[in-house]
């Protein structure tokens, strides 16, 4: 899974330095410690992580403003609310997400401030 991070962060951004494609990689594909259990690590590969999205009724997904694995800010968890002058898409992506998030944290999970889908068991 990293190298598949690494070839596309280098292919986006090819003047990146190997510094900078290092530390995009490992904020994409690294370990999520937990804030509350900073020794433990909340990845896919241990188990404690999981992606996900928002669904209708009839299984379509919600729009959420990136696809699911953007390399890119706009995948952060709360890039829209930060964001100046939104869009009418970005203002469903805002609503989708305050959505996701309430619905995650009331579930007990956590997030990962770099990418929206990303949760983690926090109890």
């Amino acid at each position: 899974m990293i190298k598949s991070f690494w070839r596309r962060i280098k292919y986006s951004h090819p003047k990146l330095s190997k510094k900078e494609v290092k530390k995009l990689v490992i904020r994409f594909a690294g370990p999520v410690p937990s804030p509350k259990r900073e020794t433990k690590l909340w990845t896919h590969r241990t188990g404690g992580a999981v992606d996900l999205t928002l669904v209708d009724r009839s299984r379509k997904e919600a729009y959420m403003g990136t696809d699911h694995d953007d390399l890119s800010e706009r995948a952060a968890l709360g890039y829209f609310d930060k964001k100046k002058n939104l869009s009418a898409l970005d203002k469903i992506a805002k609503k989708n997400r305050r959505i996701l998030i309430r619905a995650m944290k009331k579930a007990g999970f956590g997030d990962y401030k770099y990418e929206w889908w990303h949760w983690w068991i926090d109890k």
